[in-house]
């Protein structure tokens, strides 16, 4: 299954092939390993710091959305939010969720 990192096409978080799908861990198995890093750490490389979007916030819904951008649209992880809040993971996690619904029943 060794083919060329050339002609891998990076999509979200698979690599899409136009015959297939393979994992990202398929792919770093099949050598487009350094693709996937330097496509990963370009990406996360614009994202904003935890800092700046939690500087200006006041108010707890102001917090929980924040909460809900940081995890589902700048890809942190719940524990680095949580780390940096305060908080436990979990809690995190629930606050990321209850927003994530709340906007989809909204649309």
């Amino acid at each position: 299954m060794a083919r060329c990192a050339d002609s891998w096409r990076l999509l979200g978080r698979v690599i899409r092939r136009r015959d297939h799908d393979v994992s990202i861990a398929q792919a770093a198995r099949a050598g487009a390993d350094g693709d996937v890093a330097l496509w990963t750490r370009s990406r996360l490389a614009t994202r904003p710091s935890l800092d700046e979007l939690f500087s200006k916030v006041r108010d707890k819904k102001a917090r929980d959305q924040r909460i809900h951008a940081a995890t589902r649209v700048h890809e942190y992880t719940l524990q680095a939010v949580a780390d940096f809040l305060g908080l436990h993971y979990s809690t995190i996690s629930m606050i990321a969720k209850r927003i994530a619904e709340s906007e989809k029943h909204q649309e």
